[in-house]
């Protein structure tokens, strides 16, 4: 006699046979849909992890370059406030030296080098200038020289002096009788010792 199934009975195979065999299937189905979704989920955490590194070099680099371009900024500031002393220093240092070329022109209008006296403390320079005028045949004093000053020797030439005139005619008529003396050395001057040739000229100094 085949058996009659009733609600009740259906219910009860439902729920004691079918329902977890549904259940079982679908937990064997479900186990590698959700490994992996926790894979995905792996995955996207380390992925959050790199953007939360990048985002905090990111940062990182973003304050550094901040930083760098005020430093450059400074830098740049101050290479123009040095510039700007270099051009002030180069303008300064060329009126000097034109302040100084003129000088040296009007010092050159009185002066004159006289080389071969002997420079020694013994020796009174301006005695020797007007021994030397004397011996070109001019009336020459001490009152004529302003002042005399020695010059460091060269690898040439010692024993050279500056003489400075009071007056320019004085210091023109006495570099112009200088052909007086081509022959003559500090031999010549009462006041010299030793025997040195007498040379005059303007422009070596």
């Amino acid at each position: 006699m085949a058996t009659k199934f009733t609600k009740e009975s259906f219910l009860q195979l439902w729920k004691d046979e079918l329902l977890p065999s549904i259940h079982k299937k679908i937990q064997e189905e479900l186990k590698p849909i959700l490994k992996d979704i926790n894979d995905v989920k792996g995955k996207c955490d380390e992925i959050e992890k790199s953007q939360k590194f990048l985002a905090d070099q990111y940062d990182s680099i973003m304050i550094l370059l901040q930083t760098t371009k005020k430093q450059i900024s400074g830098l740049k500031q101050s290479t123009n406030q040095n510039k700007a002393k270099i051009d002030q220093l180069e303008k300064l240092s060329n009126d000097q030296n034109a302040i100084i070329d003129e000088l040296q022109q009007y010092i050159r209008r009185d002066c004159i080098e006289v080389t071969g006296v002997p420079l020694t403390p013994d020796v009174n320079a301006k005695q020797i200038i007007v021994e030397i005028g004397q011996l070109m045949g001019m009336e020459l004093t001490e009152h004529h020289v302003s002042t005399t000053h020695p010059l460091p020797a060269t690898k040439n030439i010692k024993n050279r002096l500056i003489v400075k005139f009071v007056h320019r005619d004085v210091k023109d008529e006495f570099y112009k009788k200088r052909k007086m003396i081509a022959a003559k050395t500090t031999k010549d001057l009462p006041s010299a010792c030793c025997s040195e040739w007498l040379y005059l000229s303007e422009d070596s100094y």
